[in-house]
């Protein structure tokens, strides 16, 4: 087994924070968490809007790629601040199962596509 495939399997069997959360992966409560803990971890407890964009003339219709979404954090606060054309890749199909999870729970939009980030 290379190096990939043991890192992919590792995180095919332990997708991002579903061993720290005592809720079901891919839950609103679970997700709702998730978003709390990583807010007050990195952002000493609120979204910092330097991360997005600048706005533009036309709009925030750009494309944007979340390469190693993981359980797709970045891409619904991206989508849940109207950016659009949004792209989100990751090299388990459990984190993007999670990811299509939270996104379909919010009433988001992302293209989600299995990816080797190498």
């Amino acid at each position: 087994m290379t190096h990939l495939e043991e890192v992919r399997a590792f995180w095919e069997s332990n997708p991002l924070w579903t061993g720290e959360s005592s809720f079901e992966p891919g839950s609103i409560p679970f997700f709702e968490e998730h978003r709390s803990v990583y807010l007050a971890d990195c952002f000493a407890g609120a979204f910092d809007l330097r991360f997005l964009p600048p706005p533009r003339p036309n709009g925030q219709d750009m494309r944007v790629l979340d390469l190693g979404c993981g359980i797709g954090f970045w891409v619904s606060e991206f989508a849940m601040r109207g950016l659009g054309n949004l792209f989100a890749a990751d090299l388990t199909e459990q984190a993007l199962a999670i990811t299509a999870r939270r996104l379909e729970a919010y009433g988001l939009k992302a293209e989600l596509s299995r990816q080797n980030a190498e």
